[in-house]
């Protein structure tokens, strides 16, 4: 067999047999799932087509930069953001009943697609049916026109959120088409996407649509509250020349006025700005998820959380007011960090652990204490790295989605497997579900259980702006 045809409600669609090391996997990108007919609004239902729609290498990614990180140079502004709400579907062949992982990338919430990494191999490590899901970013998917609270634009900054929701309902209604079991669906995703698992969970509809969760270098505090999202809404409008002009202008030209407000924001930022986010107190979000999960949001539903031991790394490195963070660590903060080097625990420079414990480590440590009673298990882990990949921002998406030999998987994937899988007994065997000591998984080229392993780095970490 070299390809397969399934018929879904709105069509049929070609999954072709590709090479995944020494297996195989199936693979069909760019199924759509819905349209986007006026922008800032949410997606409509109900695309259909005509014939076989076969694998599509290169599927509409979300309207952005190029080069969106490059902020004084981005290059030419890509994508289509009338066609850019699809599902890539990768899956083991020819079995059936399997857990599901539904993937939400990262990329700052401006940039990022879903078929940037290819899932094969995250399909047959896991034994499950792997869903990335593409939906909007930046402006386009978190741009707050509802200055009044009313009228159709009130949601609008949570465009990005109801794209995932309907990628969800797709989810639901359709993967066992491709083997998958719509009962056991995994949502996870890694830094931006991981605050997007976060979002979602916070919402009403989130535990109805999801059973297990992951977030990889992420936070439950990304967003704005209504004020700090017209504030963002005033700069693009100003640019614009007026919410007139956002709404009806190419959309090309609503990205050019997103990369000028990300310049200016990058200026003398210790870290990626990230001004365009899901908002509060709208009809979609009513809190925040941090909020949400103190309150008992998900509590029923396990989640695998943790960071990398030294996310900020290339962020010290490369913006000088990073490199000059180490200034706002006091000297118990710094006493803490010497504690953490004799451990063995290779936290990095001054800088770089202030950073990393600000944008990422301390973020998670909230969400860990705000989950410290929830009935459902917590897996708590800390990478520390590998000789494939060291403990920085992105590093251990290379060991879960890139084929490698046994030895590498085993220290990920497998986790992710039997997490996924929700087989607590294999899982239990090396990795303890948190209790009240705060057991981590510390995951090097071995794996091994720490209670509490950084809590002298939360005890002492202040942050200014809290």
């Amino acid at each position: 067999m070299i390809a397969r045809t399934i018929a879904l409600p709105q069509g049929r669609v070609r999954q072709r047999v590709i090479a995944v090391g020494n297996t195989t996997a199936m693979r069909v990108r760019g199924i759509p799932i819905a349209r986007v007919e006026r922008r800032f609004l949410p997606p409509v239902h109900g695309v259909a087509w005509e014939g076989i729609r076969d694998d599509d290498p290169h599927p509409a990614v979300a309207p952005q930069h190029l080069h969106a990180f490059r902020f004084d140079d981005p290059g030419p502004v890509i994508g289509d953001g009338r066609e850019c709400i699809h599902a890539s579907v990768w899956s083991p062949v020819d079995v059936g009943g399997l857990p599901v992982l539904v993937w939400l990338h990262g990329g700052g919430g401006f940039a990022g697609s879903s078929t940037e990494r290819d899932a094969g191999a995250l399909a047959v490590s896991l034994g499950a049916v792997v869903i990335a899901l593409s939906f909007r970013v930046g402006a386009l998917g978190h741009l707050h026109l509802g200055h009044d609270g009313a009228g159709e634009y009130a949601d609008s900054g949570n465009t990005g959120l109801h794209d995932i929701r309907v990628g969800l309902e797709w989810v639901r209604r359709n993967v066992e088409h491709f083997g998958g079991d719509a009962s056991r669906v995994t949502l996870a995703g890694q830094s931006a996407g991981a605050a997007m698992v976060a979002t979602v969970l916070a919402t009403e509809w989130g535990a109805t649509l999801v059973s297990r969760a992951i977030m990889q270098s992420g936070t439950a505090e990304r967003v704005h509250t209504v004020a700090q999202a017209n504030a963002v809404a005033s700069v693009m409008s100003a640019s614009m020349g007026g919410v007139a002009q956002l709404i009806s202008r190419p959309e090309a030209d609503v990205v050019a006025a997103q990369g000028r407000l990300l310049q200016r924001a990058s200026l003398g930022a210790w870290e990626l700005p990230t001004p365009f986010r899901p908002v509060l107190g709208v009809p979609s979000l009513v809190q925040s998820p941090l909020q949400a999960f103190e309150q008992g949001a998900a509590e029923g539903i396990p989640l695998l959380i943790g960071t990398n031991l030294r996310e900020a790394a290339l962020m010290a490195s490369v913006l000088p007011a990073a490199r000059r963070a180490s200034e706002n660590a006091d000297s118990g903060y710094r006493s803490a960090l010497e504690r953490a080097r004799r451990s063995g625990l290779e936290v990095g420079d001054d800088s770089t652990a202030w950073c990393t414990d600000r944008a990422y480590r301390q973020p998670t440590e909230r969400i860990l204490s705000a989950r410290l009673s929830a009935p459902a298990p917590t897996y708590a882990y800390l990478f520390t790295g590998t000789p494939q990949a060291a403990p920085v921002h992105n590093a251990e998406l290379d060991l879960l989605f890139s084929p490698g030999d046994e030895s590498e998987v085993s220290q990920l994937a497998v986790l992710w497997r039997d997490f996924i899988h929700g087989d607590r007994e294999v899982l239990g065997e090396v990795w303890a579900p948190m209790g009240p000591g705060r057991d981590v998984a510390v995951i090097g080229e071995r794996v091994r259980m720490q209670m509490d392993p950084l809590g002298t780095l939360r005890d002492t970490y202040r942050d200014p702006e809290r």
